[in-house]
């Protein structure tokens, strides 16, 4: 699944060297684990680089419960996908009609790893920096760059990301991942909201 491509590099990100790089760490980290006991919550990735793009939006009101679109051009997945998870069981909408997925948990699987990772962002070869405060849209956010760094001192670094957290609840805005595929460049750019009330209701399979 292309978010779980797009994850990859999220579960390489972060080490630390010194004090102040492993505080930056652990500030980031809250950050991304404080969102996984926000629901509900909605997030948009966009993907585009190494042959495909893509624009995925997710829906949560749990971790298990949660509305699932995807839109992708290129590469060897269905330019639209959507799926429903509600209380243990999942449906996947093939053509216009909705039918239930027998593997469920499995499947979800697939997505709440990725979003997990997103918190498992620790480990030793990749460099966090405090930036400080940032103002967007009338908000105060505070600003990290995290860079995981290649095999080798003559490479470019393998991936190079982005967060912003608002500085008022703690909960992250925007995360923006860049990383080297086969082919070239990849950048996923990741929004999240927690203004608005999330209902999973379960289609009529047909």
């Amino acid at each position: 699944m292309l978010m779980l491509r797009a994850a990859m590099a999220l579960g390489l990100l972060v080490g630390g060297a010194g004090l102040a790089a492993a505080d930056c760490a652990s500030e980031a980290k809250t950050a991304m684990e404080k969102r996984l006991s926000a629901f509900p919550f909605r997030e948009t990735i966009e993907t585009k680089g190494d042959g495909f793009g893509a624009s995925i939006q997710i829906e949560f009101a749990s971790l298990e419960n949660l509305h699932f679109n995807q839109t992708q051009t290129g590469g060897n997945a269905p330019a639209h996908s959507e799926q429903v998870f509600l209380d243990g069981k999942a449906w996947e909408k093939l053509a216009s009609s909705w039918q239930p997925v027998e593997d469920a948990k499995s499947t979800l699987e697939g997505i709440t790893g990725a979003e997990q990772g997103f918190s498992n962002l620790y480990t030793d070869g990749a460099v966090v920096t405090c930036l400080g405060p940032v103002k967007r849209d009338g908000r105060m956010l505070t600003a990290y760059d995290l860079q995981v760094n290649a095999d080798t001192a003559d490479d470019p670094p393998f991936a190079t990301m982005h967060l912003e957290v608002n500085a008022a609840n703690g909960l992250p805005q925007s995360f923006e991942a860049n990383q080297l595929g086969e082919a070239g460049p990849i950048k996923s750019v990741y929004t999240f909201s927690y203004d608005k009330p999330v209902k999973i209701v379960a289609p009529v399979a047909n």
